[in-house]
């Protein structure tokens, strides 16, 4: 899907886009997001980055190669002179590169005007990096690490609770803020179906609620610690209160029979 990205970056808008949505289709696949859950939600749910973000990763990491003499020597050759190299001034900014002068878009998007211009963006120290794997270090997303909680369960179980957090569950009130239903109010007639009436006072429940309390009150009714888990506890923590919840949502019934 991205091989050689580098090269082919400069081609349109619609093209990349549809790189883009081949991604998330994926995405969608893993978490169980649905249509209309925002990319930036599905994204931090399954700690991706985005395909656009790749390709300016690898695209700074061979201009960094070129430049320190790891690639072939006519790669080195193409790239644009330094500003201190063509003044005898201190400059600010005299480890950014000329950009080459284009006068079609298509050149102007190429690989070497494109690299230039973000190599300039970089801080002296990230341009100064002594290695490509300190370079390489320097330039990488933090992302951060799925909590090995969350893949505890089947897999039925965990679509639900990545849906609970990127809020495009089943629950009425999800499904109205995403414009798919109207009406958020529960079946059991006392209030609109949110994840706090839900979790804590929908009569429906009350029979499953006795194991689930300690830990809606260790949170201090915060529901999104709930499902999410906190750095606060430690892991065995955070795994009886997915435990406790786990339990609560299986026998629920409320996601699937």
């Amino acid at each position: 899907m991205e091989y050689a990205n580098i090269v082919w970056t400069n081609c349109t808008n619609a093209q990349l886009k549809e790189i883009e949505d081949l991604q998330l289709s994926a995405a969608r696949v893993i978490t169980g997001g649905i249509r209309g859950t925002s990319h930036n939600i599905i994204y931090e749910e399954c700690k991706w980055e985005t395909t656009y973000a790749r390709r300016e990763r690898k695209i700074l990491c061979v201009y960094y190669k070129m430049i320190h003499n790891e690639t072939a020597e006519y790669l080195t050759n193409l790239l644009p002179l330094t500003k201190k190299s063509t003044t005898d001034h201190n400059l600010r900014n005299k480890y950014d590169r000329k950009i080459p002068i284009t006068r079609t878009s298509l050149y102007s998007n190429s690989f070497i005007p494109t690299a230039t211009r973000k190599w300039n963006t970089l801080s002296d120290t990230v341009k100064q990096c002594g290695s490509l794997s300190e370079f390489k270090l320097k330039i990488k997303s933090n992302l951060g690490k799925i909590p090995k909680f969350f893949l505890k369960g089947n897999r039925r179980l965990q679509l639900t609770f990545s849906q609970l957090r990127m809020k495009c569950s089943p629950l009425k009130s999800h499904l109205a803020n995403m414009h798919i239903i109207e009406d958020m109010t529960c079946d059991c007639g006392n209030g609109n179906e949110t994840m706090e009436h839900y979790f804590a006072s929908c009569t429906m429940y009350d029979h499953l609620r006795n194991r689930l309390q300690p830990y809606i009150t260790l949170v201090n009714n915060n529901f999104d610690l709930l499902i999410n888990g906190t750095s606060e506890f430690d892991e065995a923590t955070n795994q009886r209160i997915f435990e406790a919840v786990s339990f609560y949502i299986e026998n629920s019934k409320r996601f699937y029979n």
